[in-house]
């Protein structure tokens, strides 16, 4: 793997006060286990959280999440 180009200067990002931790895992460490972070930030959340419902096993719950989804989406696009 190549090594990381060298970091570039900028401003350090908040949201509503909070700092926006940045990192190219979407992982972190707590407690000495790895876990996932609980915070995405993103422009389009949409294609996120379809590929999160798409790794469900097939069943009724990743039916649900589907057309939840759909509805959502229709709601907040509109």
């Amino acid at each position: 793997m190549p090594p990381l180009p060298a970091p570039r200067r900028g401003d350090i990002l908040r949201i509503q006060g909070r700092l926006v931790p940045f990192t190219f895992w979407p992982t972190r460490e707590t407690s000495g286990r790895r876990g996932e972070q609980t915070q995405i930030f993103t422009n389009d959340p949409w294609g996120i959280i379809f590929s999160s419902i798409n790794k469900m096993p097939n069943s009724n719950a990743k039916s649900s999440a589907l057309s939840f989804l759909e509805q959502a989406q229709d709601y907040f696009q509109q």
